[in-house]
C-alpha cells in the first residue's frame, strides 16, 4: 500500500476534519472545566485550582487562554508578593527561621517576657 498524497482533496478533507474536532474536543473540555472551576468560587472546592487548569487546557488551542492563563499568572504573582508570601521556596525558608526573625526582618522580643503569638507552636515544632 502506497501513502496517501498530503495534496489530495481527501487527504486535505481529514486533515481539517481533525483539526476541527479537536479544536472543539479542547475547546469543550476546557470551558467545562472552566466553568466548574467558577461554580466552585461558591461552592465548596479549589477553585483557585480548577480554573487555571481549564485556562491551559484551552491554551494548548487557543492564544486567548494562554493571554489570561498569562495574566492570571501575574495577579496570583503579585498577590503573593504583597501578602509576603513571594515564592515557595521563600516561604518554607521562612518557616525555618527563628520567630524573631520571620519575614527577613529582626522582631525585638516582648519586653515583659510574655510570649510572642504563635511562640508556644514554634517552639513545639523545633
Amino acid at each position: 500500500m502506497s501513502e496517501p498524497d498530503p495534496k489530495s482533496p481527501m487527504w486535505r478533507a481529514l486533515h481539517v476534519t481533525y483539526t476541527s474536532a479537536r479544536r472543539i474536543i479542547i475547546g469543550v473540555v476546557g470551558a467545562t472545566v472552566v466553568a466548574v472551576g467558577i461554580c466552585m468560587l461558591v461552592l465548596p472546592g479549589p477553585a483557585f485550582v480548577v480554573i487555571p487548569a481549564g485556562l491551559a487546557i484551552l491554551g494548548a488551542e487557543f492564544a486567548f487562554a494562554q493571554r489570561w492563563l498569562h495574566v492570571l499568572k501575574e495577579q496570583a504573582r503579585n498577590g503573593l508578593n504583597a501578602v509576603g508570601l513571594g515564592t515557595l521556596s521563600a516561604r518554607s525558608a521562612a518557616n525555618n527561621t527563628p520567630p524573631h526573625q520571620r519575614n527577613g526582618r529582626p522582631v525585638a522580643p516582648p519586653a515583659n517576657g510574655e510570649s510572642v503569638a504563635g511562640d508556644s507552636i514554634d517552639r513545639t515544632l523545633h
